[in-house]
Order: structure tokens, then sequence, then C-alpha cells
């Protein structure tokens, strides 16, 4: 009889000691569930977001895109925020897995390093959206988002036009672009780079990452030791900062500025001439079609493996 008492003890013991970890490690990565279910009905559905990003004005937009989708379909959202470390990326999977959820969506700077992640939740039968920027060798159900090539080919082109002088540039890309590497940043790169190498018509002074130095102190930096005569933004908060720099400095006539996202106060600075143009990637929209597409996998019903979003340019 002890021999049994004291086995029961041991299972409990392991299983609070279990238990204790699983939360544990889902405070450590920052998980939390949504509140944008109804709450006099049971979720039905549940899904995942695995994601490196929650504090940009894309995310934000992108969250706010789910909202109407997910009170829709009375959707529970486990969120994950994890770190560029791998160990982060396959811990937040493994939650995922263990709350059996009926679906996941990545949103990565880099999905491509959550490749193995997806197959092998594939493999279980877990539908996989990403967002954002795509990895087609990891066989994901479905990618939403906006051409980055065409993105870095529109800015170009919007830096350029009408001019006599060469665009002298500074361009500076936002938390949804890596420092080294990344689908998104090599693809936005690539489509603005062929203007740069028409002789005397654009150069690229210096590329810098505002997930790392904020856009004030950068712009700052090579307005005083570069002739820059455009700066390029992709990030909606880091083109209002940039704004009310120039316009602090007196520089709004000589710096051309070409922004992202629709924020109000850059459609006014567009108004008012201080903002060139800027091109909204369309997040929000994003975040509405990343719920809608797992849920038209888990009813089996027809559902495009790429999803085109739009890239619109207010001037």
């Amino acid at each position: 009889m002890k021999r049994i008492k004291w086995l029961e003890i041991a299972l409990i013991l392991a299983l609070v000691i279990l238990i204790t970890y699983a939360v544990v490690l889902s405070l450590d990565l920052g998980h939390y569930r949504s509140e944008f279910f109804k709450d006099n009905q049971s979720p039905v559905i549940h899904y995942a977001l695995i994601t490196d990003d929650d504090s940009s004005q894309s995310a934000a937009d992108f969250f706010a895109g789910m909202e109407d989708a997910i009170n829709e379909y009375n959707v529970v959202l486990e969120t994950t925020l994890v770190t560029e470390d791998e160990t982060s990326i396959n811990q937040a999977f493994e939650i995922a897995e263990q709350m059996k959820v009926d679906g996941i969506i990545v949103k990565l700077k880099s999905n491509s390093k959550a490749k193995d992640n997806i197959i092998k939740m594939q493999q279980k039968g877990i539908f996989i959206v990403l967002v954002g920027n795509d990895s087609p060798e990891s066989y994901r159900d479905v990618y939403i988002g906006s051409n980055k090539f065409n993105a870095g080919k529109v800015s170009a082109a919007l830096a350029t036009e009408g001019r006599t002088d060469k665009a002298k540039v500074l361009l500076l890309l936002g938390r949804d672009y890596e420092s080294s590497s990344g689908s998104a940043r090599n693809n936005f790169l690539n489509g603005f780079r062929p203007v740069d190498s028409e002789e005397g018509v654009l150069e690229i002074v210096y590329i810098g990452y505002t997930a790392q130095t904020r856009a004030e102190l950068l712009l700052e930096s090579h307005l005083s030791e570069d002739s820059i005569n455009t700066v390029v933004c992709t990030d909606p908060l880091d083109t209002t900062r940039v704004m009310n720099l120039l316009v602090d400095l007196n520089r709004v006539s000589d710096i051309r500025l070409i922004g992202s996202g629709n924020l109000e106060a850059t459609l006014e600075g567009i108004k008012k001439g201080i903002v060139y143009a800027s091109i909204d990637l369309g997040f929000d929209i994003m975040g509405d079609e990343a719920i809608r597409a797992l849920i038209a996998l888990n009813q089996n019903k027809s559902q495009s493996s790429y999803v085109n979003i739009e890239i619109n340019v207010m001037e």
C-alpha cells in the first residue's frame, strides 16, 4: 500500500512540474490569448499566432485587421511572441501543438526560419498560413502578403520621378526587415536597386534599420554627414517621426520623403507637401485574410495558396 501511495505522490508531483514548466515557458515567450471573441459564446475555433513583432504600427494594423474575422467566427487566438533565436521559435510551435490548435499563423521577419517546424506541423495535420514574407520551401498552405519586390520598385520610382538631379537616398527599413538577411529585406532591395544601377538617377547613400536605431537619430546623422535629398521609410511610425523632424529642422523643401502607411498624420503631411507620397502595404487586410484563409481550410473550402495584397500609393 505504501508503495502505491508513493507512486501516486510521484505522479502528482511530475504532473505539477510539467504544468508549471508549460506555464513558465509560455510566459517567457510572451504568450497571451486574444480577448476579441464574444464572451456570451463558446469558442469553437482555436488558432495560434507566432510572431516576433507586437509593437510596430504594422503589427497594430495586422491585429486590428484580424479582429472582425475573429469576432465573426468566434475564434480564440493564442499569440506567442518570439525572439529571433531558433529555440524560442521551436518552443512556440511546441506550445501550439500541445494546445491542439486548428491552425497556425506565422508572421516573422523571416518566415524561412520556421521552415522545419512548419513541415512538422503540416505532417500532423495542422494548417499553416504565412504572412508578410514567403517560405515556399516549407510547403505552407497559404501565403498572404504584398509583393516586397514591387514595393521596392515603386519606392525607387517615387524617389526619382520628375527630378533633374540624382536622388541620394537614406533608406530606413522598419521592424519587418532584418538587418542582414531575410526574404522581405532582399526582395525590397532587389526591387529598389535596378534603379540604383542607372547612372545619374539614384544612389543609396545609407541603409538604416530602425529596429536598432531610431529613425530621427539616423536622419540627423546623415543630414549632417551626407548630401542626401531623399528619405524612404518602410514603417508608418518612422514616417511621422521623420516628417516631424524635417519640419523642426526646416528641411521640408530640400528633402523628398517617401513614407509608409495611411496614418492620419501622414495623410495630412501629404496634403501639406511634407510627405511626397506614402506606400500602404495593407497589413490590416493581411490580418483579416489570414483568419479567413484558415477558416476556409478548416471547412474544406477552396483556398488559394497565394493571396496577394495590392500596394496602395497615396500622393
